[in-house]
């Protein structure tokens, strides 16, 4: 089995699906399928997404030696959707739930995470528009945003 289907607790309360342990063995096959298709020329990288595929985007386009030397907790509250994200030793992990005493906590939703992500406006933008809330250490956040940049896609041959 893959995948397992479990209740969340209130106030959500709804269904979502999990990988199981097995399931998670296809982590790093479907990472590298995300790499790969990260450079193709025609990728949209506003495509609408689940909040689990957008999650692990954040593996595929994550920049390792620019996390080198940052060890950081991050809890990522997307809706009632609650993910950990730790980078230690130019590594991310990404796991759901809760995290105990994290660096710093992003509120949000997804496109806002994605606005985030992609441009360089200034991180005060976000939070006034009451779209972001951010709880902790505001320059780990100003730094994690830096470590996912978009790849150069492949040129197409014969095109200019």
């Amino acid at each position: 089995v893959v995948l397992h289907r479990r209740r969340l607790t209130p106030p959500a309360a709804s269904w979502v699906y999990e990988l199981t342990p097995w399931g998670a063995d296809l982590g790093p096959l479907v990472v590298g399928l995300a790499q790969w298709a990260s450079r193709s020329p025609g990728m949209r990288y506003d495509a609408p997404l689940g909040t689990e595929s957008r999650m692990l985007s954040l593996k595929a386009l994550f920049d390792s030696p620019a996390a080198a030397d940052l060890e950081a907790t991050i809890a990522v509250h997307l809706a009632d959707e609650l993910f950990q994200i730790r980078i230690a030793g130019g590594e991310l992990t990404i796991s759901r739930g809760e995290i105990d005493d994290p660096d710093a906590t992003l509120e949000t939703d997804q496109a806002t995470l994605l606005w985030l992500l992609r441009t360089d406006r200034p991180l005060d933008e976000a939070l006034t528009s009451g779209n972001l809330r951010i709880v902790g250490d505001r320059g780990v956040v100003e730094r994690f945003r830096r470590l996912f940049p978009l790849p150069q896609p492949i040129p197409i041959a014969g095109r200019r």
